[in-house]
Order: C-alpha cells, then structure tokens, then sequence
C-alpha cells in the first residue's frame, strides 16, 4: 500500500506531460503512453529535447 501514492504521482506526472505535448501540437497519447512506460521526468526532457525539431 505505501507504493500506491507513488504510482498515483506517476501517473499525474504523465498526465501533466500528455498536457505539454498536446499544448505544443504534438500527441497526447503516445506522450502520456512514453511516460507512462520510461518516465514522466525522462519524457518531460524528451518532449523538450525534440520540441525545436
């Protein structure tokens, strides 16, 4: 039970990195599903590496 809030922040994290992928016209779902697996950190920097591409 103590890993529950952990998955509860991780699963926010990547909702909030589905947001930023979708406010800069990319997609929602395969950003929120690359966080989901890798990590929301590890997609964050990944969104904003390819951003200028």
């Amino acid at each position: 039970m103590k890993a529950f809030p952990l998955l509860i922040l991780w699963f926010f994290l990547a909702i909030v990195v589905g947001l930023a992928a979708k406010s800069s016209g990319r997609s929602f779902l395969l950003w929120l599903l690359i966080s989901l697996v890798a990590s929301p950190v590890l997609g964050f920097l990944l969104l904003h590496a390819t951003k200028g591409k």
